[in-house]
């Protein structure tokens, strides 16, 4: 996941959690990088009409379309890491999981809401490298279709799902939608249409 994206969920949890209002500089200590960095993805968002300047800060005035470019640029399917096959439920995947991981997609929405529109036959979860082999120990490689879908971790994601997943081993809501707009499976929109559900009543009027 590159930094910019980063800036972006960043951008995304405090509106959705606080005010609307972004300090460039603030957010670049928050993640440790550069302002410069900052300063181009918010000019960016401020190009599509996303983002407006009122003083020395930014308000966000189209919480959607920054999620929708997010969404856009995500590429998933280049963190994956490990994949296999595993004939347990997905309950049971998703409890054997080592310690460190960190649930997105279906798996999340429905532990983060206590709410699933479909079942679901997949699990996905962030993983620091350092746990990997411990992953492979425990789910094996074969040659079936896959249901398990293991992504790169970075520190950055691990320390914004600490903040704003409520000390739940999940992703923050942003990421969690950006991570099923890029999941082909058919019931990821159902999923999406949920969220999108949950996310106005975390703030009212925000997709709006």
């Amino acid at each position: 996941m590159f930094k910019e994206e980063a800036v972006m969920r960043e951008i995304l949890c405090e509106v959705l959690y606080g005010d609307n209002m972004v300090e460039q500089k603030r957010i670049s200590q928050i993640l440790r990088v550069s302002i410069g960095l900052v300063n181009k993805t918010v000019a960016r968002l401020e190009q599509i009409g996303a983002m407006s300047k009122t003083g020395r800060k930014y308000s966000v005035t189209a919480f959607k379309k920054v999620l929708l470019l997010w969404s856009s640029l995500r590429n998933l399917q280049r963190d994956i890491v490990y994949m296999t096959r595993v004939n347990l439920p997905v309950r049971k995947i998703e409890r054997d999981l080592p310690d460190g991981s960190i649930l997105s997609a279906y798996s999340a929405l429905n532990y983060m809401f206590n709410e699933a529109p479909a079942d679901y036959s997949e699990v996905w979860a962030y993983i620091p490298e350092n746990i990997l082999p411990e992953v492979k120990t425990r789910f094996p490689p074969n040659n079936l279709p896959s249901n398990l879908y293991i992504l790169k971790s970075d520190t950055l994601l691990l320390e914004n799902a600490r903040r704003f997943s409520k000390g739940m081993s999940l992703v923050s809501v942003p990421q969690l939608y950006v991570d099923l707009w890029n999941i082909p499976s058919w019931y990821s929109k159902e999923y999406i249409a949920l969220l999108e559900k949950k996310i106005a009543e975390i703030k009212d009027g925000i997709l709006e």
